[in-house]
């Protein structure tokens, strides 16, 4: 019975671990995203911008890298739609949040949706989807921005 129960355990705690790695869950830092304009036609240049808040009482590490886009657009099934990240040589970015301190950036986007580097990058279609910002290794309270991709 013993063994049943740690196995039981071992396998929850390796389920809970595959969470998709731009939605994990940090209780302390809160990512507000803001897109400008919300509502545009695809290729119109729109600016993403993301603010992370340490909400917590401990200095928290956060990580990511001037070459991927530092936000993610999903379908309003939660499907990861985009952006295109093309390819760079990566530089990391390392940096730790006070108690309260903030870090925000703003990058822009077109629309674009996941391409490759042998085809070209396709626009996403007309319709709804959600902008959040993220962090690589690291999770946070993400609600996200909704935008309206126009015909």
């Amino acid at each position: 019975m013993h063994q049943r129960a740690t196995f039981s355990f071992a396998f929850i705690a390796i389920i809970a671990a595959c969470v998709h790695p731009t939605t994990p869950f940090d209780g302390d830092l809160l990512a507000t995203t803001t897109v400008t304009p919300a509502q545009f036609r695809a290729g119109d240049n729109v600016s993403v911008h993301v603010v992370i808040t340490n909400t917590g009482r401990q200095a928290h590490t956060i990580n990511g890298n001037t070459c991927a886009r530092m936000f993610v657009v999903e379908s309003p099934d939660g499907t990861y739609v985009g952006p295109w990240t093309g390819v760079c040589s990566a530089v990391a970015l390392n940096m730790t949040l006070s108690p309260g301190a903030t870090y925000s950036w703003t990058q822009s986007w077109t629309g674009d949706g996941v391409g490759d580097v042998e085809k070209p990058v396709p626009f996403l279609p007309p319709g709804i989807y959600f902008v959040r910002g993220r962090m690589i290794g690291r999770g946070s309270r993400n609600p996200g921005a909704t935008v309206n991709i126009t015909p």
